[in-house]
């Protein structure tokens, strides 16, 4: 009974990680496109027929090419994991561990329901 509290409250917190690294995700790869974009970015004139998302590894590319009607893409779904699971170990991770650290689990201290709950 002790052991079952204790693994209900460390999937509440990685659950909560996980909505933050998502969170974290999604900011950084719109600040990976507002750099490209060269109203936000000076330096990106010279640069306006491409684009990249992603850091550290780049997961999303677009571009034109001279006298062509279409736009060229490609994407990597590879480097998307790889970016979402770097994301994830910051964030969730390091969240998890502080958040239990605060609440002092051990195996020999049981946890009641309504204790879950508290942030």
């Amino acid at each position: 009974m002790k052991r079952k509290g204790s693994i209900k409250t460390v999937l509440y917190y990685l659950f909560l990680g996980t909505l933050l690294s998502i969170l974290v995700f999604f900011s950084v790869s719109f600040l990976t496109l507002l750099a490209d974009l060269s109203t936000f970015n000076p330096r990106a004139s010279s640069n306006k027929y491409h684009l990249e998302l992603g850091l550290p590894f780049t997961y999303y590319r677009e571009f034109f090419l001279d006298g062509n009607a279409y736009q060229s893409t490609w994407w990597s779904p590879i480097y998307l994991f790889v970016d979402c699971a770097i994301t994830w170990f910051v964030i969730a991770v390091p969240f998890t561990l502080i958040k239990l650290r605060g609440k002092n689990l051990s195996p020999d201290r049981s946890i009641k329901d309504d204790e879950i709950l508290d942030i």
